[in-house]
């Protein structure tokens, strides 16, 4: 059994949201987007939290205390902070956003607002807020490393990947190299990826979801064998995702090697893995092919036992008594098929193998010629070396 590694079956990663449309920072101030994009950053952690599978990295360190406003808003900027160090965030962030809409370049105010914004989980308006400040100073080392952890937060990952960078560069804080990496995943970009989960490998080997991330940029690559390596690495470092136990039992079968490919899907379903057809069938072919032949028909038996009238689950369960020597057996699977379909002419023909075997080879004999003539291909599998040739 050589099966195709289909890729699609494989649990998702977080979908890539749209960036921002133009002019949303003055819309923020306007407040026509405050409600709806108040509960952006709820959903975007809900939503990781369930694809997550390791603890997000720690977010950069927190800026020095800033110098005393001075100026016209001297005044209302140190009640805003005042506001805002009782822990009424939620005020002070009404105080810092009154003053951006009159001075909208007060560095003080667009700080303190995307500070307060992004206390409250208004994560779009802080992110926009950050931006909005290195337009007026490009170099703001601290709006560089939050905007580095927001963009990538609210699934911006182009942008996220080019802070992050930025804050590489100038040694902001930490996890920058994760989130460049996961970034340029989600890009598709599987080569800088790969690049980036290098050199968090070499300040930090224990993150498991890096090192299935590698993997699976391998996958995409085609290089089965280093995605294995990565993906038992990741496994070594979080035994309990039986997820990624299917995943690598999926890429051992497509280089092939079944008898650990199935090893694999074993322990996924040990593991909490759904028993759904899909791997039951493939574990039902992996034990056809390594001669477990009672193995693949109790998971054929499981199989049909939900869809008696499965054709696909009757020619293995056929295929496997015939291998096992269970010729009575594979008699009357091949009969369950003709009862479905009179015409089915591998049915038959499949039947008049059995019967060879068994020892009936007048009635074997006539069975595959009707067979031939209702599908001439067939006369293929009867010239064939496959062990059930005439």
């Amino acid at each position: 059994m050589k099966p195709f590694l289909k890729l699609s079956a494989f649990p998702k990663l977080p979908v890539i949201l749209k960036s921002s449309q133009p002019l949303l920072f003055a819309l923020l101030l306007s407040g026509g987007l405050s409600i709806s994009l108040t509960t952006t950053y709820a959903q975007s952690k809900s939503k990781s939290s369930k694809s997550s599978t390791t603890a997000a990295p720690a977010r950069s360190a927190a800026p020095a205390p800033e110098p005393e406003p001075t100026g016209k808003f001297a005044d209302q900027l140190k009640e805003a902070a005042a506001t805002a160090s009782r822990g009424d965030n939620k005020a002070a962030y009404q105080q810092y956003r009154s003053i951006v809409a009159d001075d909208p370049e007060n560095l003080f105010a667009l700080r303190g607002m995307a500070k307060t914004a992004e206390s409250l989980q208004y994560a779009v308006i802080a992110r926009e807020t950050y931006k909005k400040i290195i337009t007026i100073l490009p170099n703001d080392t601290a709006s560089i490393s939050h905007l580095a952890v927001l963009f990538f937060d609210t699934h911006q990952y182009t942008e996220a990947a080019d802070m992050g960078r930025r804050a590489l560069g100038q040694n902001l804080g930490s996890g920058n190299e994760w989130r460049v990496a996961k970034s340029y995943y989600e890009l598709k970009e599987y080569r800088s990826t790969l690049e980036y989960l290098d050199k968090l490998s070499k300040k930090d080997s224990s993150n498991a979801e890096a090192a299935f991330v590698m993997a699976r940029c391998q996958i995409e690559m085609n290089n089965y064998k280093r995605a294995i390596t990565a993906y038992e690495q990741a496994i070594r470092l979080d035994p309990n995702k039986p997820d990624w136990k299917f995943e690598v039992g999926m890429t051992y079968l497509a280089i092939p090697d079944i008898r650990n490919g199935v090893k694999w899907l074993e322990n996924a379903l040990a593991n909490g893995y759904p028993r759904e057809r899909d791997i039951l069938e493939t574990l039902a072919g992996g034990y056809i092919d390594l001669g477990a032949f009672d193995k693949a028909a109790t998971t054929i038996a499981e199989i049909l036992k939900s869809n008696p009238k499965d054709v696909n689950m009757l020619f293995m369960e056929g295929e496997a008594n015939l291998r096992a020597g269970q010729y009575a057996a594979a008699i009357d699977s091949y009969g369950k098929l003709q009862t479905l379909d009179p015409k089915n002419a591998r049915a038959i023909f499949m039947s008049g193998i059995a019967h060879i075997k068994m020892g009936d080879k007048s009635k074997g004999d006539n069975l595959c010629q009707q067979a031939i003539q209702m599908d001439p291909s067939l006369e293929k599998m009867r010239q064939s070396s496959t062990g059930l040739s005439l």
